[in-house]
């Protein structure tokens, strides 16, 4: 018998793919061209008509710290068949996919693999850790998914946990409009008003507050995990462009003050009878006047006005302080994520 029955493929900027079916990804091809341009390593493995590929590859600025991510699986040639492929057959692929990530990390003198992870926090991350249930078998567009096999993998490759984070579904929608209301009462009687990109009137004034809400995004994000600076056109194409890829109905509020300088923004989804609160931040100089209890109206109101009763507060990462919106509401379901740390530096 075959003691290595995988078929372990590697592709660099150098060796680049040339098999027309590795060319097809559900990531943007740019993407990962330029993810080899900076030194990454695309690895596919195979057995049988059975599928595992991945990006490895060296963090910005963090040379000794790597990245596994892009985590994608299929079948050839039927991908239907994967229906019928439980967690024991995928495991052994993604085990060796993580061998081989491990491998190439510790030959470039790394000291750290963090997996899932897409380079950076703005292009994904985080692997679903709950088990779904009958009642919710699926994983929302929005969300990390669960890979079949894959944690096994991570354990038995020694990954250990990382940072942890939620989504929580809540029923109440009306009883958080109701209590953010003061607070945004408030900040228009200081002069703060309310409005999406979309209310912006021509392409320069849109192109000048996407500008301003990616230097904020860089400020405010900063000092979270897998942070790293990004280019303006990545902001554009990648985060922004890949909120609204969902198919949902992406939201966003921009506050702004008397003077029409941007306060903090938040971006949303309506997903069927849910509304998704995503990503909010205000900018260091309006903090401590109730903006984040404010900017929420506009949003929450809009989903009380659709006959909305439930939202979720989305990804949140465990102690943060986004915590507080679902801690006053009934919580109806709770999903678990994480990024897993493996260490390659024995294998040098």
């Amino acid at each position: 018998m075959n003691p290595n029955p995988f078929k372990t493929s590697t592709f660099t900027a150098s060796r680049p793919v040339l098999e027309g079916r590795w060319t097809q990804s559900q990531f943007p091809q740019q993407m990962i061209s330029d993810l080899l341009a900076r030194g990454g390593t695309l690895i596919i493995v195979e057995q049988g008509p059975l599928w595992v590929r991945a990006v490895v590859g060296p963090r910005p600025l963090l040379a000794q710290d790597w990245y596994c991510g892009l985590l994608e699986f299929g079948s050839e040639p039927d991908a239907n068949s994967l229906h019928n492929v439980g967690d024991s057959l995928w495991s052994p692929l993604w085990t060796a996919l993580l061998q081989e990530a491990l491998n190439i990390a510790g030959l470039a003198t790394a000291t750290s693999l963090t997996a899932p992870l897409n380079e950076s926090s703005w292009f994904g991350y985080r692997v679903r850790l709950d088990e779904p249930t009958l009642e919710d078998s699926l994983n929302y567009p929005w969300e990390p998914r669960r890979y079949p096999g894959l944690m096994d993998s991570l354990n038995n490759c020694e990954f250990s946990l990382g940072e942890r984070y939620r989504s929580v579904g809540s029923t109440g929608l009306g009883a958080l409009v109701e209590r953010v209301k003061p607070a945004y009462v408030e900040s228009l009687s200081k002069g703060f008003i309310y409005q999406s990109l979309d209310d912006f009137k021509t392409e320069a004034q849109k192109l000048e507050a996407l500008k301003t809400l990616w230097s904020l995004c860089h400020r405010a994000f900063q000092k979270a995990p897998y942070f790293a600076p990004i280019t303006f056109g990545d902001f554009s194409t990648y985060y922004l462009g890949g909120i609204g890829r969902n198919n949902l109905k992406s939201l966003n509020t921009i506050c702004l003050d008397a003077h029409h300088t941007i306060a903090g923004f938040l971006f949303g989804y309506l997903d069927d009878q849910e509304l998704v609160l995503k990503s909010m931040a205000i900018d260091k100089p309006f903090q401590g006047q109730h903006l984040g209890d404010a900017i929420l109206y506009p949003m929450a109101s809009l989903g009380q006005g659709l006959g909305i009763d439930r939202f979720v507060s989305a990804l949140v990462l465990q102690g943060n302080r986004s915590e507080f919106v679902f801690r006053k509401n009934t919580t109806v379901w709770e999903h678990q994520y994480a990024v897993l740390v493996g260490k390659p530096s024995d294998r040098h």
